[in-house]
């Protein structure tokens, strides 16, 4: 049996199943296996036609276009689009990086490409059906803004989730000894898709509490970046390993997201969402379920509300720790779109009160840097210089030596005076709730660990005396290793800042710079847009007159789109040499035709001259009025109206391919702005089993009333 034969049996065999569920209403209208088995079948289809040369532009248009119908009959376009044609594309990308589907003139076209940033720029050989198993601009412009509109929809309605009983139930699901409730309870917890968790993803510790280094993102490749966790990473990383232990998880180590043996334990793993945070989470407007993607969007709230600082924008800062787009590969570069699909959640306590604060656990904590962590600072860089008059105020003054933690402290009640007299003694010239109470707990923990180098602080009038009971700043954090560690946090938090401060000053002057190159050109957009508006107008106003002229020529052709030339023969006598031109005139045909001679010569023989054939793009430019006229007459529906396209002009009327092209690259602009006027969005089935008799029957009156002096 042939490989061609066999392609027709085995597709029509798939095709009778899938018209029938779709007849049954099922749920599933193509198997997986089936869908692969399609996808097979075709680039099979594309190398036996490589192979034999025949595999040409109309050929691969005609297999593509029958694919994504077949596809259509099933599916919406948002899947289509996203998920189906997408397989059928990376296969045969493979296969012409195998080598078994060769690009050659007859298969492909050169399309030039532009980095984002402008750095580079490039050409690539495109295979014709990579272009026909893609929507064309205007219909992914469509499914872009059905997108949006339900993304804008969620984001309008936040669901509302409980932290605390949320975080409970991710807690308690670690503790199980299945590995598919495993997975979700590590899912939860990190972020992190479920192919990295199970197949793909490495993590390690880091020195921040709440942070893994990550590497083996699934979708757009990376270096290896930092992730935050919900729960310290130290209790995290155990129940890690031992999922990664669990034989039956072990078997899946290496697999792509689109395995079956992923896929499959993907499918389990969504079962036990549903069960175990079903009633935790809502479910999204537009969705069945809640998905394990839904909870990584509730990730993303609540690291906002653990980790954000109030200074930092949220999307910037989800997008880094998503994956979506990099901190350091972000500065020139536009924010990720995937990251505003991750907005759909609000969070709230047990007594239902929404918790709008951020970068809770950063008090604590410091600041989880972005990047490589900073040399940890040493006590000998902390070390107060020699000088008495510098030493002297050592404990009072050292307020500014580090960064005062985020929050406000608050001293109420019956004994607040007799607290704000303490601290007053202890730091009298600090101004500094946060200052003054440091002071007192330095003095406090030296005197609970016996430390007999701590003198009690003194007022400024009794400094000198207390000089010698000075504590060395760098013994004084040897002692306490946790204050080490915090310090160093604080360090690198100061530094981050600091860096931040210049790159802030930076936008802010090239943001002026660019707010005065704005309203100079808003001052002179009144007068251009007013010019603008003219010429439009009267290009309008050309356009039409040329129709009239180019349908009333075309009569004069008797149809044929070419004036009739009478070429001068060659003479080699002395004799003048007559050429006789019959040109058009404005008035109606008669029965002696108007004649202009034109004599030349003898000694400049006038040369035979060809001219270009215009009629073929006149009579499409006549045929696009008429169809604009019919499209404008009141009553007709969005069914009645037709669309101009290539085919339309090429199999309904005749016009040759080459005219067509050429008459597009001119009016192309013309017809997308009557198919936008009119709302015509699928130009492939505008006109797709419509009769088009009468429209041919209004063209040709419309012809003949433009052709009436």
């Amino acid at each position: 049996m042939s490989l061609a034969t066999q392609f027709d049996q085995t597709r029509a065999a798939i095709i009778e199943q899938y018209h029938k569920r779709i007849e049954q209403g099922d749920r599933t209208k193509l198997t997986r296996d089936e869908r692969e088995t399609l996808t097979v079948l075709l680039l099979d289809q594309l190398i036996t036609l490589n192979q034999r040369g025949e595999d040409t532009r109309d050929r691969l248009q005609a297999l593509c276009e029958a694919e994504k119908e077949l596809l259509e009959a099933g599916y919406p376009q948002g899947s289509i689009n996203s998920v189906y044609l997408p397989a059928y594309t990376r296969v045969i990308k493979e296969a012409i990086a195998q080598g078994r589907l060769l690009l050659t003139e007859q298969n492909s076209h050169s399309k030039p490409w532009t980095k984002l940033d402008g750095s580079e720029t490039g050409m690539t050989q495109t295979h014709y059906a990579l272009d026909y198993l893609t929507y064309d601009l205007q219909t992914q412009k469509a499914l872009r803004a059905m997108t949006t509109e339900k993304n804008n929809e969620r984001q309008d309605s936040l669901a509302t989730v409980n932290l605390e009983r949320y975080l409970a139930q991710c807690c308690a699901l670690l503790d199980s000894g299945e590995p598919e409730t495993l997975a979700l309870a590590l899912v939860t917890l990190t972020g992190r898709r479920h192919t990295e968790i199970v197949s793909k993803g490495t993590f390690t510790a880091t020195d921040y509490p709440y942070k893994l280094h990550f590497e083996g993102q699934q979708k757009d490749p990376t270096p290896p970046f930092d992730i935050l966790t919900l729960i310290p990473a130290k209790e995290l990383l155990p129940h890690l390993e031992r999922f990664r232990a669990m034989p039956s998880v072990q078997a899946l180590q290496g697999l792509g997201h689109d395995d079956p043996a992923i896929d499959a334990f993907n499918g389990r793993v969504n079962r036990r969402t549903a069960k175990y945070f079903g009633a935790l989470v809502p479910v999204l407007a537009g969705f069945k379920t809640v998905s394990i993607h839904r909870l990584r969007a509730l990730y993303g709230a609540m690291i906002i509300h653990y980790f954000c600082p109030e200074h930092k924008n949220e999307h910037r800062f989800l997008q880094h720790y998503l994956g979506h787009l990099l901190e350091e590969q972000g500065q020139k570069l536009p924010n990720a779109a995937a990251t505003q699909h991750y907005f759909h959640y609000q969070l709230v306590n047990e007594q239902g009160k929404r918790l709008t604060a951020r970068g809770l656990k950063v008090m604590a904590n410091g600041l989880p840097p972005t990047t490589e962590p900073l040399p940890p600072v040493t006590p000998a860089a902390l070390e107060p210089e020699t000088s008495t008059q510098a030493s002297a105020p050592t404990v009072v003054e050292a307020e500014p030596a580090t960064p005062s933690k985020r929050g406000v402290i608050h001293i109420n009640g019956a004994h607040r005076d007799r607290w704000l007299t303490v601290l007053h003694h202890f730091a009298p010239e600090s101004n500094s709730q946060h200052a003054k109470m440091d002071v007192l707990l330095e003095y406090l923990e030296a005197r609970l660990q016996g430390a007999d180098l701590v003198a009690e602080p003194v007022p400024p009038d009794a400094a000198a005396t207390a000089v010698a009971a000075t504590p060395d700043v760098s013994e004084s954090v040897a002692v306490n290793p946790v204050k080490e560690q915090t310090i160093n946090y604080q360090a690198q938090t100061l530094a981050w800042l600091t860096t931040e401060v210049e790159q802030l000053r930076q936008q802010v002057t090239q943001l002026q710079a660019e707010r005065e190159t704005v309203v100079a050109n808003a001052q002179a957009a009144p007068a251009l847009e007013a010019e603008l508006a003219q010429l439009r107008a009267e290009n309008v106003q050309l356009r039409q007159a040329q129709a009239k002229l180019e349908a009333f020529r075309k009569l004069l052709t008797n149809g044929n789109g070419q004036e009739a030339v009478t070429e001068p023969e060659p003479t080699t006598t002395g004799a003048p040499t007559a050429a006789v031109v019959t040109a058009p005139t404005m008035t109606p045909p008669i029965a002696s035709q108007s004649h202009q001679t034109v004599t030349t010569p003898a000694s400049s023989p006038v040369k035979p001259q060809r001219r270009v054939a215009t009629g073929a793009q006149a009579r499409a430019t006549g045929i696009f009025e008429a169809v604009c006229q019919w499209n404008d007459t009141p009553g007709r529906t969005l069914a009645d109206k037709w669309c101009v396209t290539s085919s339309f002009l090429e199999t309904q009327f005749g016009i040759h391919r080459q005219a067509v092209k050429e008459w597009f690259e001119v009016q192309g602009s013309d017809v997308e702005a009557m198919h936008a006027a009119h709302g015509i969005t699928q130009l492939r089935t505008q006109n797709r089993g419509k009769d088009i008799t009468a429209l041919k029957a209004f063209i040709a009156n419309q012809q003949l009333d433009a052709a009436e002096p």
